[in-house]
């Protein structure tokens, strides 16, 4: 799991998928991470699909809601300016699952990130 900040473009009417325009510097760190994942599986032959890309000098992700998440679809929505996005990466599809072979990945978005009691407390009495 990990985090980029961005700011919405767009949704579906689905409400399971949401366009993010993002920084060159967090554009990288969803490449980067991508990568550290796609190492475990085989090389396809053809490039996987990504979760991030450039287009006209922007940058772009699209992260995905879960079935347990697509009420928080409108919340998603109504979220101005940048935010900060905490998802999860994992595999597209395989396209065989037997070789192993991972045609692309998916962000999945985890939910607002909450700062766990213990260090909450810690912080409030400094």
């Amino acid at each position: 799991m990990f985090s980029f900040k961005g700011s919405i473009v767009s949704g579906n009417d689905e409400k399971k998928n949401t366009l993010i325009r993002i920084c060159k510097e967090d554009y990288l760190k969803i490449c980067e991470e991508t990568k550290n994942l796609h190492h475990i599986f085989s090389e396809p032959t053809v490039q996987p699909i990504m979760p991030a890309w450039e287009y006209k000098e922007a940058y772009y992700a699209k992260i995905l809601l879960s079935k347990a998440r697509k009420e928080q679809y409108g919340a998603i929505m109504d979220m101005i300016g940048d935010n900060l996005f905490n998802v999860k990466l994992v595999p597209y599809s395989f396209t065989n699952s037997n070789t192993g072979l991972c045609n692309g990945f998916s962000l999945y978005w985890q939910g607002a990130f909450n700062v766990p009691k213990k260090f909450a407390v810690k912080q409030q009495t400094v």
